[in-house]
């Protein structure tokens, strides 16, 4: 009987941890994570003290323009088969049009891997689809990128989507949103890369 008790032991033992963090995933999910989004949008909010556009259940959003672009800033939930590239959860999105056609085409990433170095060091580029121009990421390029990516708010990916900018991260990795300077100098970083990548003179391409 002792063998049987210390067999059952054993196996709490191993099964113990791992439920704990199941359940614990479920309550992060279903309470934490959604409680966090909201905080932290509603920080954006009073920041910026614009309307919040709720465009369906799992999405809202808040636009703010900088100078005559506009930058909306989206609280979105993406699961399951819908997440892309890895991102998923309830996600901070920055987005703003870009104003040269051929990024519409174009599939590019901008990802930060460390805070310190050259930009070949801190950045790591990824592309898809169809090629971008050799050269595509002049020096003003290059340098909004690491401007924006020293602001303390810009912790996930920069990245074109369909003729689109955007900075996509988790709301638990965001700092503090309550700091009305610290958000809109945010977007106003987020808007100077657009600036930059609308400047980088993309040429169309030949099917275009």
């Amino acid at each position: 009987m002792a063998g049987l008790a210390d067999v059952g032991w054993g196996w709490w033992a191993f099964l113990g941890p791992l439920f704990a963090f199941v359940v614990w995933t479920v309550i992060d999910t279903l309470v934490v994570s959604p409680r966090r989004a909201t905080s932290k949008f509603a920080g954006v909010q009073g920041a910026l003290q614009r309307p919040v556009v709720r465009e369906s259940e799992y999405l809202s959003s808040i636009t703010w323009p900088v100078d005559d672009r506009p930058v909306t800033v989206r609280s979105t939930f993406i699961g399951g088969e819908a997440s892309v590239r890895g991102m998923g959860g309830h996600l901070f999105v920055l987005a703003t049009p870009l104003r040269v056609p051929a990024w519409a085409m174009h599939d590019v990433e901008v990802r930060q891997r460390r805070r310190q170095g050259d930009w070949d060091e801190r950045f790591k580029r990824v592309e898809s689809g169809i090629p971008v121009r050799e050269g595509w990421a002049t020096d003003p390029l290059r340098a909004a990128i690491a401007h924006f990516f020293d602001h303390p708010l810009a912790v996930g990916t920069l990245r074109t989507d369909r003729g689109e900018l955007q900075h996509v991260a988790s709301w638990s990795a965001v700092g503090d949103t309550r700091d009305p300077a610290a958000v809109r100098d945010l977007l106003t970083r987020f808007a100077g890369v657009a600036v930059a990548f609308d400047r980088a003179a993309v040429r169309p391409h030949p099917m275009a």
